[in-house]
């Protein structure tokens, strides 16, 4: 199991190595200095003529722009259009009648505040919301190629909704998606999280190379991390330099040997009820098991040799008789029992 200090320096590796090393392709030598790669600094906020109308710092900017153009501010919206507006927006779905009516009605001056909070606690916000992230992480119930065969992945889909309803941090939505599976105790649902590396294309199709197509995951891995979490097209780099970017082919491999060393494992995640049903299941296995190997154990102690044979013909003639019919029938009872274990829930 990583130490918080060893995944630390893990996750810093795969994020920064960026910088390492100088490009081999020199196209664009200032290419580091691009506004993309400086530190954030908080801006001067704008004076503005009408001080009235701006209630926050973003108003600032906003009215500063429009009383440059000398184009007036929009009307205030009517509560009806707001709460329309609002509830598009953050849930995707239009409000009820009964919804509007009693937005419309509430009197009190923080209505709008309230109204906001409301709907950023209702489950549909991380649906909305979530579909924005599966697509940046190429999230499908499919593998893609020519079979496409469905894929049990929907437990990180799931994740990623339950994360923006918790208001998961961040820096934690992003570790855990990164490496979950190494943090100290790794819990299942971090474990889950993991699921962001495995929504590559998969070819299950028959005389593919698997080396091949698992050399194509990883790359993928390495463009999709890109992407999603640098803001940069390092998929550019695998086949040579960046010609816009300032990614080297080398920079590309340097994050290709992090995935590279990744297992793609299946991962149980049962629920209480499937649980049940399998201990159940192993609890009557293990009794069938235990009184087999009772009788293997008598019909041992009490074997008989039978006169005039070769020494290492041992017949248990006796405790055959006697024990072999119980122990055919307890034998007929496991073997079908052993096929049929019940399933239980499996992700990506």
């Amino acid at each position: 199991m990583a130490r918080p200090a060893l995944l630390s320096a893990w996750l810093a590796g795969v994020l920064l190595c960026l910088g390492a090393h100088s490009p081999t392709h020199a196209a664009k030598p200032a290419g580091r200095d691009h506004w993309a790669f400086r530190a954030i600094r908080r801006p001067k906020v704008p004076e503005v003529v009408s001080r009235a109308w701006a209630r926050n710092p973003i108003d600032h900017f906003v009215l500063a722009r429009l009383e440059k153009e000398h184009i007036p501010p929009s009307p205030e919206a009517d509560r009806v259009t707001l709460i329309r507006r609002l509830s598009l927006d953050l849930l995707g779905l239009p409000p009820s009648p009964a919804e509007i009516d009693a937005f419309v009605a509430d009197p009190r001056p923080d209505a709008s505040e309230r109204l906001v909070d409301r709907l950023l606690a209702s489950p549909h916000y991380g649906e909305r919301w979530g579909r924005h992230w599966l697509d940046a992480a190429r999230y499908a119930d499919s593998d893609g190629y020519n079979a496409d065969a469905a894929r049990p992945i929907w437990k990180y889909r799931d994740w990623v909704i339950n994360a923006l309803n918790r208001d998961l941090p961040f820096d934690q939505f992003t570790i855990e998606q990164i490496a979950g599976d190494l943090l100290p105790s790794a819990t299942v649902e971090q474990k889950i999280a993991t699921g962001f590396h495995r929504n590559t294309l998969f070819n299950a199709e028959g005389g593919n190379d698997p080396e091949e197509f698992r050399v194509e995951r990883v790359a993928d891995r390495v463009g999709t991390t890109g992407a999603v979490f640098l803001g940069l097209t390092l998929g550019c780099a695998e086949c040579h330099s960046h010609k816009f970017d300032p990614i080297s082919l080398r920079e590309f491999y340097e994050v290709f040997a992090f995935f590279n060393n990744a297992d793609e494992r299946t991962l149980e995640v049962p629920t209480p009820e499937e649980l049940a049903r399998r201990n159940v299941y192993r609890g009557e296995v293990a009794r069938l098991q235990a009184q087999l190997a009772r009788h293997d154990l008598d019909l041992l102690s009490n074997r008989t040799v039978t006169p005039g044979c070769a020494p290492h013909v041992t017949l248990l003639l006796d405790a055959y008789h006697v024990a072999a019919p119980a122990r055919r029938q307890l034998a007929a009872q496991l073997a079908p029992l052993k096929k049929k274990e019940p399933a239980v829930t499996k992700t990506l």
